[in-house]
């Protein structure tokens, strides 16, 4: 569950966030999986970063339909921009960080319901904003996939595999529709562990129950 930053990203917004009150992290134990602080924005570290790149390439993606009617250089770019940002390539980035932000996520969650004014500056605002809209996006990946899930025969079709191929990369869509249960059941799990680790965190034996059943369940809809 700990996190890994490739980048000094706690100096690095220390600089620029300078309006956060000081409170402490959720728990010691948190603090030591690098989960030092309530605020998503200083959790996630470098994600953030990749996380507003994508922001960027979204700004500028309309720019280059615009040009590319009067450049070919200006269309290869957009063609190659479409290709990452609908939808494949942020699909991946959602998967690959769903648990940290959801963890993260969480945490800001408690603190804005907590704090006397979670919304008393800039910097509140900005990480707040974060949240929700990284939670809302998450949700919507949910509902992605649990609405590819009927869409079996589907999914072969070229048009679905350019699009949304990497929230089923790993299912064999020859199998049973029963198997593109596999990516449902892949957030589902994260949400449980979440909840074991946030709100169970006094209580281990139960801990262990909930991370052992949906891995159980994983395995019997895999096999």
């Amino acid at each position: 569950m700990a996190t890994f930053d490739i980048l000094p990203t706690d100096e690095i917004f220390g600089m620029v966030l300078t309006q956060f009150p000081e409170v402490e992290a959720f728990t010691p134990k948190f603090e030591r999986l690098n989960y030092g602080s309530m605020f998503i924005v200083m959790n996630m570290g470098t994600m953030l970063l990749v996380f507003i790149c994508y922001i960027l390439l979204y700004a500028i993606y309309p720019c280059t339909r615009l040009v590319g009617r009067h450049s070919p250089r200006a269309a290869r770019l957009e063609q190659s921009l479409k290709k990452m940002l609908f939808w494949n390539h942020v699909i991946v980035f959602l998967q690959e960080g769903f648990l940290e932000i959801l963890i993260s996520g969480v945490i800001n969650c408690i603190y804005m319901t907590s704090a006397e004014d979670p919304w008393g500056n800039w910097n509140l605002v900005f990480t707040n904003s974060v949240t929700i809209f990284l939670i809302a996006i998450c949700a919507l990946l949910i509902a992605l996939s649990f609405y590819l899930w009927p869409k079996h025969d589907e999914l072969k079709q070229k048009k679905y595999r350019e699009r949304f191929g990497s929230i089923y990369g790993m299912v064999d869509t020859k199998r049973s529709k029963w198997s593109m249960l596999f990516p449902v059941l892949f957030f589902l799990r994260r949400i449980i562990f979440v909840v074991a680790v946030v709100a169970l965190i006094d209580y281990p034996t139960f801990q262990i129950y909930l991370f052992l059943f949906p891995t159980l369940v994983v395995m019997i809809t895999l096999g």
